[in-house]
């Protein structure tokens, strides 16, 4: 897909919705230090960040699904 196919000769932002968040954050308003997350999917995230990623210790919990 080409910026053009989006009908417009400007790049457009697009914005990726990663989930819910309660925690600490840097200066650049990424998630930074110790904090929770719930991801779209359901999985949830308890633990360490660095720079807006998981980072150092952690529990991540996924979601049990049933088998199709």
């Amino acid at each position: 897909m080409s910026y053009e196919s989006l009908g417009s000769n400007e790049a457009e932002e697009i914005e990726i919705y990663i989930g819910k968040y309660i925690g600490e954050r840097n200066e650049k308003e990424e998630r930074h230090g110790q904090g929770a997350a719930q991801l779209p999917n359901g999985d949830e995230y308890e633990g360490q960040y660095q720079g807006g990623q998981r980072h150092g210790y952690g529990k991540y919990t996924f979601v049990s699904r049933k088998a199709r």
